[in-house]
């Protein structure tokens, strides 16, 4: 028995979908998050995101014509960004370049997968432990977008970023701890449970570059909402956070203790400051 001959055949494009990572958390943002297409020269929306179930945005109401990134033109794609909001607060908006670096799953689905930093103004999640920091560059002007990464000793990782007053904001969340009966006969009281603690490793990422091109950016968006681009973020250069004004030392390891939230600051700034100044290395 032969087989029929094709007669005709349809290929299905599927949507791009951004998914986004609380990175306090590691919990997948979905609700009160608003990604939308812009077009950066006009400040139009052209598309508000749905989400699927499992965390996914997308833009079906995309037109047809911004849809196909298979061969995009430079020219015709660079007028637009997606915007992300998180009308919850819980973390900062950032801005992404049309079309998304994706990657093909084997079922042909083309996805994207960021993590967003905490919002200064965030309330610390239970079981975490949270250092707070104004940060300054070398001017003693706000260090606005700086990239920080926090590395515990136990290899722990979380990201922050600071936002356009240089207000950074990170909370690392911690295993729940385990209480253990004392000794002795069935009624005697649970020994309390050690309060998690860690020593991390601080490394900063900043340029004042960034907050100029978010600054100028703005002009055009929605609202005239500040945010840094995706790209240009990670790209920023290492810096150095100063123990001292008055020395080189580098920021030295510091301790994270859930429950008690942790200052950063520069000594010898002056009488009553306590902002922490980022230098070039």
């Amino acid at each position: 028995m032969t087989t029929p001959p094709v007669l005709e055949s349809l290929t299905l494009t599927a949507d791009v979908g951004l998914q986004c990572i609380d990175a306090c958390t590691g919990q997948v943002l979905v609700h009160g998050l608003r990604c939308s297409v812009v077009n950066r020269i006009t400040g139009v929306v052209l598309a508000k995101s749905i989400s699927t179930p499992s965390g996914f945005h997308h833009w079906p109401d995309l037109p047809s014509r911004w849809q196909d990134i298979a061969q995009p033109s430079p020219l015709h794609f660079m007028q637009l960004e997606v915007l992300i909001e998180d009308l919850a607060e819980r973390c900062l908006p950032m801005r992404m370049s049309w079309p998304l670096h994706v990657t093909t799953t084997p079922s042909g689905a083309r996805l994207c997968r960021i993590e967003l930093p905490s919002a200064p103004q965030r309330q610390a999640p239970m079981g975490c432990a949270s250092l707070f920091a104004q940060l300054l560059n070398q001017h003693d002007e706000p260090a606005a977008w700086a990239r920080v990464t926090v590395e515990t000793s136990s290899g722990r990782q979380t990201m922050g970023m600071s936002d356009a007053q240089g207000r950074l904001a990170i909370h690392m969340s911690f295993p729940r701890p385990e209480r253990h009966a004392s000794a002795g006969s069935p009624p005697s009281p649970l020994q309390p449970a050690p309060q998690p603690h860690a020593l991390a490793t601080l490394r900063w990422f900043y340029t004042p570059a960034l907050g100029v091109e978010a600054l100028e950016a703005a002009r055009h968006l929605p609202n005239q909402l500040t945010a840094p681009r995706y790209a240009d973020w990670l790209a920023q250069p290492e810096v150095m956070a100063q123990e001292h004004a008055a020395s080189v030392d580098p920021l030295a390891a510091i301790r994270f203790d859930v429950g008690q939230p942790c200052i950063l600051r520069t000594a010898g700034l002056g009488l009553h400051r306590s902002e922490l100044r980022l230098v070039p290395l």
